[in-house]
Formats: C-alpha cells, sequence, structure tokens
C-alpha cells in the first residue's frame, strides 16, 4: 500500500469529494487531544489534524508516523507554511506502523480515517501494537467510516465505501476489500469506549477510547 502518487493532491481531493465534513470529523475531540503530552499519530497522512494540534497545544511532544514518505513531506511542509511554531519539533517517522520502534508510551494515539486502510488479520495485530504503546489511562482518538444500520443512510453508504474502496485499491493497492469495525478489536485490548459522535449522516464517527488505569493488588 503507498499513498505516495497521491500526496500531493489528497487534500483537494479530499475537499472535491468531501467538503470539510472530514476535518469536522477529525477534530471532534481536539480539546481532549491538547491536554496530552506524549502524542502518537498514526496514519496521519497530509497532516490536517496535526497542524490543528500544533496550533493549540504548544508543549507536547508529537510523533508522527505515517507509511507514506510524500505523504509525511507534505504533513511537514504544511506546518511550516502555517507558522505553526513549536516549544519542540514534531518528530516524522515514513515508516509502516507493524515496523515502528520505540520505547516510549503515550497518553494519547490519534488513528484519523487509518483503521479502515486493513484487512481483518493486520487490523488485529496493528490494534494490539497501539494498546500497548498507549500508557495506563491514556485515550485513543478514532476516526472512521461506518455504514449505519438501516435505510437510505445504509444504502448511501455502501455505495459511497464501494467506490472509496474501489478507487483506493487500484490507486494505492489498498489491502482492504471493506471496512472491518474496529469497535471489537479495541475492546478485546481492553479499551473503554468514553465518548462518541456521529456526522454526515451516520456515514462518519470519531471516537474516544480510554486505557484503564492499571490496577494496583
Amino acid at each position: 500500500m503507498s499513498f505516495d502518487r497521491l500526496a500531493k493532491h489528497y487534500s483537494a481531493l479530499e475537499w472535491l469529494l468531501a467538503g470539510g465534513r472530514l476535518q469536522i470529523c477529525r477534530t471532534a475531540f481536539l480539546g481532549e487531544a491538547i491536554k496530552a503530552r506524549a502524542i502518537l499519530l498514526v496514519g496521519e497522512g497530509h497532516g490536517r489534524f496535526l497542524e490543528e494540534l500544533c496550533r493549540a497545544s504548544l508543549d507536547s511532544a508529537i510523533c508522527y508516523v505515517d507509511a507514506s514518505a510524500e505523504m509525511s513531506r507534505v504533513a511537514r511542509a504544511r506546518i511550516e507554511a502555517d507558522n505553526a511554531g513549536r516549544a519542540r519539533p514534531v518528530e516524522f517517522q515514513a515508516i509502516p506502523i507493524l515496523q515502528f520502534q520505540t520505547k516510549r508510551a503515550f497518553d494519547l494515539i490519534s488513528t484519523q480515517f487509518f483503521l479502515d486502510c486493513f484487512a481483518e488479520e493486520e487490523l488485529r495485530r496493528i490494534i494490539a501494537k497501539l494498546a500497548n504503546l498507549l500508557q495506563a489511562g491514556g485515550t485513543w482518538i478514532v476516526t472512521d467510516f461506518q455504514v449505519p444500520k438501516s435505510g437510505w443512510r445504509r444504502w448511501r453508504a455502501q455505495i459511497v465505501l464501494t467506490l472509496a474502496y474501489g478507487f483506493f485499491r487500484m490507486a494505492t493497492r489498498l489491502p482492504a476489500k471493506r471496512l472491518i469495525a474496529p469497535q471489537p478489536l479495541l475492546k478485546a485490548e481492553g479499551l473503554e469506549l468514553e465518548k462518541r459522535v456521529e456526522f454526515n449522516c451516520g456515514l462518519l464517527y470519531a471516537e474516544l477510547w480510554k486505557k484503564p488505569q492499571t490496577l494496583v493488588s
């Protein structure tokens, strides 16, 4: 999977297809994110959430991880052009998340329209790894697409996602053939859903998950 070919045009493509709806979804829990001090952004792509985070939080340490070197370059250029000055620089790593190595633990992880890119077994491995990197009491922001349960909203979402998966599989060699709901996998890792909001007639959602504090025996 490689988003390098789309990196330069991704922002324009997003605006053309969805207007500002994806960004509204991304920033739904920005207020929670700026409280964190060690932040891991995974699959952040063109850096629109990173940009907002840099504007709002000047003393957090941010690690950006994305498999696409071109997306990483676009994201870096975005915050430099915006002059989103920070007390500490953003660490950029252009590497697949399953190859990412660190001894740090993070009190915030963000996966923005990222988990939908993977087939179930790889998604399970990614969620397990990220859950291990999240410290006890930490927060995980998940934003993504979904299929509503019934009615015209369900039909609409199915059409949109069928077209989207077809396009991205052709353009990026996306491994996923269909949308896999990450919620059961997050729960299996012991995370607890704290908050949830939906947008765009139920096609988009943002969730705030918490890793419980370690129990002291």
